[in-house]
Order: C-alpha cells, then structure tokens, then sequence
C-alpha cells in the first residue's frame, strides 16, 4: 500500500485524496472539535474478504462521542456511515488489514462553543503504521508511570473518544519517550492506575484478573469489552477492582493491535507478562495479520465487494478513476429538516 489512499470520505462523500481540505479556521482546528474512531479491518486470504471488526459498536460511540460534545444532529445513522466505509474499501481495492478512522468535526468558522455544520471524514491507512511499535515483539516493553495525571469526569469527560481529550495522553507519550520508555501509564487524583495512554490495561494478581472500573477516568473501551467478554467466555474469568499490583500485565488497544507486554527492570528477567490473558490467538481465529476476528468480525453482507475488472481503469498518469460514484446523503429525519 502507498503513503497514503487514493480515496477517501470527507464531507460524507468518497473523494480523491488532494480534494479533502479543511480550512484552518474551522472550531476542528482551532480547539479540537473532533470526535473520532479507530475501526479495524482484518484481510482473510481465503473468503477474500475484509472483516471489520465491532464496527457498528464503535461507530455507536463515535455518534455518542459527537453528542456529549454538544454538536449538532447528523443525518447520517449507523448503517449509514458503514456503507461509506464500505464504500472507501471498495474504492481503495484493499486487500490487507487497515485501520480506518471515522470522525466527525465542527467545520465552518464558529467560535468556540459552535455546535455545527457538523461533517464526516473517514481515512484508512495500513494496520502497522498507526503506532510505531518499536520492535516491541523483539525485546521488552518499557513501561513508565507518567507524572502527568488523568483527566477527570468532571474536566473533559475521558469517555468521548475526541482530539480534545488525545492531548493528555500525547503529553504523557512525549515524556516517556524523551526518559526512554515506550509507553506511559496514567493515574488518577487518588493514584489509582486508570489506563496506558493509548490502551486499556489488565493485571493478574493471585488467579484473578484485575482492570480498572469505568469510575476510574478511563475511556469505555470496545478493546477493553472485549477482552472483558473473552476472559469470561472463554477462560472464565471474573474480574476486580483497581490495580495495586500483579505478577503479570498486558495493554491492549486498537492502534497497538493485541499483542503482548513485556517487562524489564532492574534484577528482573526479560520474560512475557501476560500470563492468564487473551492474546492473538484469543482474539482471532488464527494468530497472525491475515486472520478473521472471531464473533463480532462479519463483513455486512448489503454492501458486497465490487468486482476489480468492473472499476474504471486510471490512464498513466492520470488521477485515479472517480470509482464508486459518490453516495447520496440520506434525507435527515423529519424533526431535523
């Protein structure tokens, strides 16, 4: 895959990469008027099919997001904003896993407490290149307690998943990498541990499986559900409260993709620490980049992949060809007309 996609949804509709611009003016801009997702799609080489993985959960909360943050209705619903995404794939020919990033902004040149127009952007880029791991699968995984706090509920709500809110855990990454650590974990007021600054985070402690309760500032991860979900049907793990310790630990998150922690500390050895927790081949049918997630990972069976001989071919040279032909907005229901 290139740099960058030919495609992508901006103002609702599939578009060519250059003509997705906003203007620096815009509330998105000037104060972090975004709410956004981070949706996965896993390539399977034999359906030749691209699975997204609890797609309409994230898009859900996306809708959620954008209305804890007082903007305006949407005409688009659920269904609607997974055809656009379908649509990009389909426009894109992707065939190997991605990580799509739907969002909804206060465009225009409100002031600050603008509520709308409200627009709709959706990229996608390839699933290794969100975060840059480090070569974290090769040697241990440095994990420091970041001396930059939590933000609370009663603050900016850690539940909206927004630009707004990325900015305390960019400060907590900007630290950690300049002291030499990989990622960052944050506190709360009373110094309970709420979450790593891009995942949710796990502990065993005597056979039981600790996470922080969504009381503790923490984002209402779907990761976090889900592991949540496989440790109870799967291994058949109840859960506790705040995390005082452990003797083993694992971070998960959409961005970092499921994968393990390692520590690494002064007398300690180089060894796993996600003893007791799902890993890859918890969460997928099998363990590797071209997998099929299990149970919640089906491609919605209304929007069927577009044969590659039936797209327009781009002459050399030329910008690629305008393919699928823009979808038409959805008339807005009749209490927002």
């Amino acid at each position: 895959m290139a740099d960058h996609l030919d495609y992508l949804v901006m103002d609702g509709e599939v578009v060519q990469y250059d003509q997705a611009v906003l203007h620096i003016s815009t509330p998105a801009v000037r104060y972090g008027a975004t709410a956004f997702e981070g949706v996965r799609a896993y390539w399977n080489d034999d359906d030749g099919e691209l699975y997204l993985f609890r797609a309409r959960e994230h898009i859900s909360r996306l809708l959620q997001s954008a209305r804890l943050m007082g903007m305006d209705p949407i005409e688009y619903g659920i269904e609607d904003v997974i055809g656009l995404i379908i649509d990009l794939l389909q426009a894109n020919d992707i065939r190997q896993g991605v990580h799509l990033r739907p969002s909804l902004f206060v465009a225009g040149d409100g002031s600050i407490q603008a509520r709308g127009p409200v627009s709709l952007g959706i990229i996608a880029v390839p699933a290794g290149s969100v975060v840059d791991t480090g070569g974290w699968d090769s040697r241990p995984f440095r994990l420091a307690v970041s001396s930059w706090r939590r933000i609370e509920d009663n603050t900016t709500p850690p539940r909206i998943k927004c630009a707004a809110n990325y900015q305390n855990a960019r400060l907590a990454l900007l630290q950690a990498e300049t002291d030499g650590y990989d990622g960052a974990l944050m506190l709360d007021a009373r110094g309970h541990v709420t979450e790593e600054a891009r995942a949710c985070v796990f502990a065993v402690r005597n056979g039981t499986v600790l996470t922080p309760p969504v009381t503790s500032d923490i984002l209402e991860s779907i990761t976090r559900d889900t592991v949540i979900t496989l440790l109870r049907e799967v291994h058949g793990e109840g859960l506790r409260g705040h995390l005082h310790g452990g003797e083993a630990g694992a971070v998960y998150g959409d961005a970092l993709a499921h994968g393990q922690v390692r520590q690494h500390g002064v007398g300690a050895e180089d060894q796993p620490v996600h003893r007791g927790l799902p890993d890859d081949s918890d969460l997928l049918d099998d363990a590797g980049e071209h997998a099929t997630p299990r149970w919640w990972g089906t491609p919605p069976p209304s929007y069927p992949r577009q044969p590659a001989d039936r797209r327009r071919p781009a002459c050399a040279g030329c910008a690629p060809a305008p393919w699928p032909p823009r979808r038409r907005r959805p008339a807005p229901p009749a209490c927002h007309r």
